[in-house]
């Protein structure tokens, strides 16, 4: 009979060991999900916004986007499941601690409440070293990227010497900064394992004086039973294992929200709709017209208007060739009609929709390019797709339309080969290709592009504006460009001169 339970628990414990590792392996791969597209997402909202955005320097963008908004992936990925795991865990095994001997709970009871106190106090810190390392990087890496690009005309000037001191000097002080960070990291687990190791070793005192019958709040020549305090003992060192997890995760939790916050005051800026659309409009892509009534901008830093008394409607469908010299608001028109930013009076309406939900549906409708395409360290297919899935087939189509299938043949890669720094391994108008692909991945009923073709040659240039008029047969392409071989092509034009709208056709 003896046998028989002991074999049963036996089986018991193996089944249990397997569903552990079950568990953990889809926690764990559901979680790095989470991660990814959490992280998927704010790179798209950030992308938009700092397009849109007039005080942001490309070269700072393209570093939060490339290289800093990855440190947002574990808080989603592992900080919140950890701290989930770590409340659930520890609140069970207090019970636990409590029902065998309320001594032992009370004792690992205060320790829950001290760790994270530590926690917070050190992570307040932390968060703060964490902003200023982040504006450390982010104005030391546009300055070396800028040096990087000029070495040439640093070497011919006979200054290379002297911007070598520089860089090394600058080094230094980013690698001091993120000393620092270290060190908060370190003090943090420091004094976290001096709180355990404290814990444990008080329980294991009181477990040994209580089996040694020295307590006097024991029961005298009762003793204490041998297999609870063992029992006790060994579970206390686990009751710590998801809390040790839990502080390593924290520093994630700290850079990730440091990372946000700089992502944040980019995208606070532009404005977005306070009214709640309906749900069929968002989701209906189809639309009659875009009414322009009265239209004028002006940035709150700039004294003149920099769009005045703009009044046209804009069709469903066609190509329109938006002209004028540089400054006449060609770029502020298109960033309005994203409802990214707002008109300083006037309107833009969807048909008979009010503004707010035009505003909404245009920023959920709309695709916007420029010559300006942020590639971000990753595979070119999350280049491109950001958080969406294709299969095979739209892939296909999708690369042989914009182009960029032209790029992967010439060198030899797949989707899966990895961009850097900026992707250094593609020319400008390479990159303008991977932009293009990426608007048209985007599926969205307008197109707004701004001098797409700034840095490709006259073949490609042409090619494009042949793929864009084919485009227009069931989309609205706004094409805003100094080409004016594009006249032929367009089916409306739009003229605009020093913020003035001189003519619609």
């Amino acid at each position: 009979m003896n046998k028989t339970v002991e074999e049963n628990y036996l089986y018991l414990a193996v089944v249990a060991v397997i569903l552990r590792y079950i568990f953990n392996y889809f926690s764990q791969h559901y979680n790095e999900l989470a991660g990814e597209k959490s992280m998927l997402s704010m790179q798209s909202d950030f992308l938009k916004a700092s397009l849109n955005n007039q005080q942001v320097k490309p070269s700072e963008a393209v570093h939060i986007y490339s290289d800093l908004l990855e440190d947002t992936k574990p808080y989603f990925s592992n900080f919140i499941p950890t701290g989930i795991a770590s409340v659930l865990v520890s609140g069970a095994l207090i019970l636990v601690f409590f029902y065998i001997d309320p001594i032992v709970g009370g004792i690992l009871l205060l320790s829950l409440l001290l760790i994270p106190l530590q926690m917070i106090a050190v992570g307040y810190g932390a968060e703060s070293i964490h902003q200023k390392n982040i504006q450390l990087f982010l104005r030391y890496s546009s300055v070396f990227y800028n040096r990087i690009q000029s070495i040439t005309s640093i070497q011919n000037l006979g200054k290379l010497k002297q911007q070598e001191e520089f860089i090394q000097e600058k080094s230094t002080e980013v690698n001091e900064a993120n000393m620092k960070v270290m060190h908060v990291a370190m003090l943090s687990s420091t004094l976290m394992e001096f709180f355990i190791t404290f814990s444990i070793a008080i329980v294991a005192l009181y477990l040994g004086l209580s089996l040694l019958d020295y307590l006097p709040f024991h029961e005298r020549g009762a003793g204490y039973h041998f297999g609870n305090a063992m029992f006790l003992l060994m579970l206390t060192p686990f009751y710590y294992v998801y809390l040790r997890k839990f502080v390593s995760a924290y520093h994630d939790r700290n850079k990730a929200i440091a990372v946000a916050e700089q992502a944040y005051e980019i995208i606070k800026e532009q404005s977005f709709p306070t009214v709640t659309t309906s749900k069929e409009l968002i989701e209906n892509s189809m639309f009659s017209t875009i009414h322009v009534q009265d239209l004028c901008f002006q940035y709150q830093r700039q004294g003149q208007m920099v769009l005045q008394d703009l009044n046209f409607d804009l069709p469903n469908k066609g190509l329109v060739w938006l002209k004028g010299i540089s400054g006449s608001g060609k770029s502020t028109l298109l960033k309005l009609l994203t409802g990214y930013l707002n008109p300083s009076s006037g309107t833009i309406t969807l048909d008979n929709y009010s503004v707010e939900e035009t505003e909404e549906w245009l920023l959920k409708n709309t695709g916007y390019f420029n010559q300006h395409t942020f590639v971000f360290t990753d595979s070119i297919r999350k280049n491109i797709a950001l958080n969406q899935d294709f299969s095979e087939s739209e892939w296909t189509e999708l690369l042989n339309f914009s182009g960029f299938q032209q790029v992967l043949t010439s060198n030899q890669w797949d989707l899966d080969v990895r961009l850097t720094n900026n992707a250094i391994q593609l020319s400008a108008g390479q990159k303008q290709l991977l932009g293009f692909a990426r608007l048209l991945a985007e599926q969205k009923p307008v197109l707004l592009l701004d001098e797409p073709t700034a840095n490709l040659d006259s073949h490609s240039e042409e090619v494009l504006f042949r793929k864009l008029m084919e485009l227009s047969k069931t989309k609205l392409v706004i094409l805003a460009t100094h080409q004016t071989s594009v006249k032929e092509l367009a089916d409306f034009q739009l003229e605009l001169s020093l913020g003035s709208q001189i003519h619609f056709s």
